[in-house]
């Protein structure tokens, strides 16, 4: 077994796991739940059920085998520019912005308590209902307000 890491993903617990068998523990007790030096009447337990098919063994492979395979993909925010695209729609109020934002992504028309909230979220964020004042430092108010409206049931309408 080898030792592991990428930014994209953690291996959780079975990063434990491989420490102690790059340490030279046996199977049996690096897959303890507890200090594996002194195993508890639990890891023996556990131990004898999971002989046949260690399930902690068989996770930590499948975390090894899917970094090797896995090319590291460099993390930023999408390429595209959500200002340019609500000021060049016109929209000159926080209002109009959800507007255009609801027209862009959702297939069926958002319930008006829910435009309404996504109004005052991006105008509070903002600190202004005025998309003019806000021009330029809302790039990030505007991301947030499109991840909220993917994160509702209408976004997830095909």
């Amino acid at each position: 077994m080898t030792g592991f890491r990428d930014w994209n993903f953690t291996a959780g617990t079975d990063d434990v796991l491989g420490q102690r068998l790059r340490d030279g523990y046996d199977i049996g007790a690096a897959t303890a739940v507890s200090d594996p030096a002194n195993m508890s009447a639990f890891d023996r337990a556990a131990l004898e059920r999971d002989e046949q098919f260690n399930t902690r063994i068989s996770g930590y492979i499948g975390w090894e085998q899917a970094a090797r395979k896995l090319i590291p993909t460099s993390r930023h925010a999408a390429r595209f520019d959500l200002t340019q695209m609500v000021v060049a729609s016109s929209c000159r109020t926080t209002a109009e912005a959800v507007d255009y934002l609801l027209w862009r992504l959702l297939r069926v028309p958002a319930a008006q308590p829910t435009r309404d909230a996504f109004v005052s979220f991006l105008t509070g964020e903002l600190g202004t209902g005025s998309i003019e004042r806000a021009r330029s430092y809302m790039e990030d108010a505007l991301r947030m307000t499109a991840h909220l409206i993917m994160s509702t049931p209408e976004y997830q309408i095909v």
